[in-house]
């Protein structure tokens, strides 16, 4: 697979609306509304194409419950289930690293599923090095689209308790 994450992330001025941006990937308001800031692409992406791997630091249980660690707590990732890399549970991300950026799509909305695109159109991937998780594309994603992950039934349930949010994909239908 290819890897779409190769630099570090780039600051850029406001001018643009790009706030940060790798070789293929930039940062910038989400089309969500109260989302914050998305993650977009500049060139088309094939499926199966990986857009690099989800890097930053393991944490052992106790670690995740660190006050230094909360103020990125939505971004981690629970690695709980990869037996390999006992003791750690979690990936905590680096600060400068681009993926933190994708925002979450539901797969249904009122028993309705999601469709184009502002559907998923990437997924968790586990690999066999650190930093054992990748994100790949589902499907082919368009140039100049947001990148959407469904991080899973919990955090649908949450995000859908926002009206704006709800009544945004509701629409959409």
């Amino acid at each position: 697979m290819k890897n779409l994450e190769r630099e570090n992330l780039k600051p850029m001025s406001d001018k643009n609306k790009i706030l940060f941006k790798t070789k293929k990937l930039y940062v910038m308001k989400s089309q969500l509304p109260e989302a914050g800031l998305g993650l977009y692409t500049y060139f088309q992406i094939k499926k199966g194409e990986s857009l690099g791997g989800y890097k930053g630091k393991l944490l052992t249980l106790e670690e995740c419950k660190q006050e230094k660690y909360l103020p990125l707590w939505g971004h981690m990732l629970d690695l709980s289930n990869i037996e390999k890399i006992y003791p750690y549970v979690a990936i905590h991300p680096s600060k400068n690293m681009v993926l933190r950026y994708i925002n979450h799509a539901p797969d249904t909305v009122d028993g309705k599923k999601v469709k184009g695109k502002w559907a998923v159109n990437v997924f968790f991937s586990e690999i066999e090095e650190f930093p054992y998780i990748e994100i790949v594309a589902k499907r082919d994603i368009d140039a100049n689209s947001e990148i959407f992950l469904n991080y899973g039934p919990g955090f649908s349930n949450l995000f859908l308790k926002n009206q704006k949010l709800r009544n945004f994909y509701l629409s959409k239908m």
